[in-house]
């Protein structure tokens, strides 16, 4: 895990990150609106936070690591569904 004092890294608000993303992304489909950022959120909160790719500042907006958000927030949509793990044909 990365160190929580270190602040020398680049954080921005998770929305910018977001944003960033989904700029990057074309090949995934999103939207980059706050409506797709809190979908997102709802689903994928807790994996973001174990990456410590989102911390939540002052206990009221989220802030994001840019490097760890893009690895973090890929990894957590194209994961394969629990239910097509192990499945045959499956990749």
């Amino acid at each position: 895990m990365n160190d929580p004092n270190d602040t020398t890294e680049t954080w921005l608000t998770a929305p910018i990150c977001w944003k960033q993303f989904v700029e990057r992304h074309p090949e995934l489909g999103l939207g980059s609106s706050m409506g797709a950022f809190h979908n997102f959120m709802r689903r994928h909160k807790a994996a973001m936070l174990e990456a410590d790719a989102l911390r939540l500042a002052n206990r009221k907006h989220w802030i994001g690591q840019p490097e760890r958000f893009e690895r973090a927030a890929f990894a957590a949509l194209t994961a394969p569904p629990p239910w097509l793990i192990g499945q045959e044909g499956a990749a």
